[in-house]
């Protein structure tokens, strides 16, 4: 009203578009990506436990079918905590979640023991729009530990490509 010219920066109209962008964002995770999960994360712990059952008495094999069921069993139990995981690799999945649960930085992982430097544990915090709700923070933790664990051909010791290598393969 005073004629004084508006000055609108480009900050302005990307907040407004991230601001879109993560209410969006939500909503498909909500709605779409979490059930989409969970069906995942029942068919690959159907799958590996089948796995599981055909190996488990070759040593080498048997222990790599193991870590790839409680791999999957910490995804699956991070999601949902009413998850059943098979009995046999039930220890190792508790103690992977009491670590992932402490958050207390960098540790050595029980499913993953030859990762060099351990996993980083204070990146299950939930953080921003997945701090809203507990079944985003749930999603959240889940794709974290499916996003952060790998499965490398060759790391410093030759064993331990070996090692990641046969679970990367079941």
């Amino acid at each position: 009203y005073s004629d004084v010219p508006i000055f609108v920066t480009s900050d302005s109209l990307l907040h407004v578009y991230h601001l879109m962008f993560n209410k969006t964002l939500r909503e498909a995770e909500s709605k779409h990506f979490i059930p989409l999960l969970q069906k995942l994360n029942q068919a690959t712990l159907a799958q590996a436990d089948g796995i599981y059952q055909q190996l488990q008495s070759i040593p080498e094999w048997g222990d790599a079918a193991r870590r790839v069921v409680a791999y999957f069993g910490v995804g699956s139990k991070l999601l949902d905590p009413g998850v059943q995981i098979p009995s046999y690799a039930t220890d190792l999945v508790q103690q992977e979640l009491a670590l992932i649960e402490q958050t207390s930085g960098m540790q050595p992982s029980v499913i993953f023991p030859m990762l060099e430097n351990g996993e980083d544990y204070s990146q299950y915090i939930p953080r921003g729009h997945y701090t809203r709700i507990e079944s985003l923070k749930a999603y959240f933790k889940s794709m974290m530990w499916y996003g952060r664990m790998t499965f490398r051909l060759k790391g410093r010791a030759p064993e331990t490509g070996k090692f990641e290598t046969r679970s990367a393969l079941l």
